[in-house]
């Protein structure tokens, strides 16, 4: 895939070209909408991570979300 001795930017490119679509891809003109997002942030030594999932209706503009905070990460300690 990525070979040693390779620049971050083209490790990227290389990963980014072997992107190709998956079957979930196709699934449109749905009702609904689904995303999830999973964040990490880190302001001191402690990286605190949350998760979102959130649900949404087309139709009648209804929707469901759960929002949960994870357990903390130490974080590296660098300059």
């Amino acid at each position: 895939m990525t070979g040693p001795g390779l620049t971050p930017q083209q490790r990227l490119t290389t990963l980014a070209a072997t992107i190709a679509a998956a079957p979930g891809d196709a699934n449109t003109g749905l009702p609904y909408t689904y995303l999830h997002v999973q964040a990490w942030t880190r302001a001191t030594d402690t990286i605190t991570r949350t998760d979102v999932r959130r649900w949404r209706h087309e139709q009648n503009d209804s929707g469901y979300e759960i929002t949960r905070r994870l357990p903390d990460l130490p974080g590296t300690t660098h300059r």
